[in-house]
């Protein structure tokens, strides 16, 4: 058996999150490779996301992180994060 994790890495870099990168070449190696955009956050729950907005992803993240995990709980919050933002800024998928 075979187990692949397949994921658009390419994300355009906004000066409007500074913060995410410790270093300008952090941010220039971002830039060139790009970053996972599928993670596993438990044993039943993949996150992907598609969009620059990496912000919007964070959010949805962080969330997780302070949830109990469970799946209603996360589609919910993906759902308002997608809704409240511009158009193409942020698509998920939840598995």
């Amino acid at each position: 058996m075979i187990f692949s994790i397949m994921s658009d890495t390419k994300i355009g870099i906004k000066d409007k999150v500074p913060k995410l990168w410790h270093s300008e070449s952090e941010k220039r190696l971002v830039a060139q490779i790009g970053l996972m955009k599928s993670i596993i956050v438990s044993p039943n729950i993949v996150i992907c996301y598609a969009g620059n907005n990496i912000n919007k992803a964070a959010e949805l993240l962080r969330n997780v992180t302070n949830s109990s995990g469970n799946l209603e709980e996360i589609l919910s919050v993906a759902f308002k994060i997608h809704t409240s933002s511009e158009e193409d800024a942020i698509e998920f998928i939840i598995a």
